[in-house]
């Protein structure tokens, strides 16, 4: 009789056992419903993040080729072409006339900071005894981009730098 008392027991705990784990197999996702879920998270991710990037060196291009589009005398429409991209316009640079750039390399500071290097070539023009000289020239600039919520801004003072990395693969475009 005792042990047909164990028996039922073992019995009733094992059938209690395999229905607790079927209800708990039926509510929990399988592993490739799982694993089908991170991808997707990751290829949304990805997109995003190279969206991002992209944006990022569009904008800091874009603002290279403000930035370095001056004209003499044209102070007013020059600080006002910069203040979609910077909160004060202070500062004016020398004459120098654009002619292309390209955005070649980005670092990544934090999630958040952005370090864009740009190759720009521009054209000088410059008064020597009454008559104008210009020169043409290659220069690479930094330019630190803050990107917050889908809005950016130049987070810093562009510098003009000595950097050829990744340089080989890029070519200045023209535009018209």
């Amino acid at each position: 009789n005792t042990l047909l008392c164990v028996g039922r027991a073992i019995l009733w705990i094992m059938l209690i056992f395999f229905f607790v784990r079927g209800v708990i197999v039926t509510f929990r996702p399988d592993t490739l419903t799982e694993a089908q879920q991170v991808i997707s998270d990751f290829r949304k991710e990805l997109v995003t993040e190279k969206k991002l990037n992209n944006e990022v060196l569009s904008f800091a291009q874009n603002f290279v080729y403000e930035y370095l589009t001056y004209t003499a005398g044209e102070e007013k429409d020059y600080k006002e072409r910069l203040k979609q991209y910077i909160t004060t316009t202070s500062n004016v640079s020398d004459t120098e006339i654009y002619k292309g750039a390209q955005a070649y390399r980005m670092d990544q500071l934090d999630k958040e900071h952005f370090d864009v290097y740009v190759l720009a070539e521009v054209q000088y023009e410059y008064y020597r005894e009454q008559e104008a000289t210009q020169e043409s020239a290659e220069t690479r600039m930094k330019v630190p981009v803050l990107s917050r919520d889908g809005e950016m801004v130049v987070d810093g003072l562009p510098m003009f730098v000595n950097d050829n990395t990744f340089l080989e693969d890029y070519q200045i475009q023209e535009y018209s």
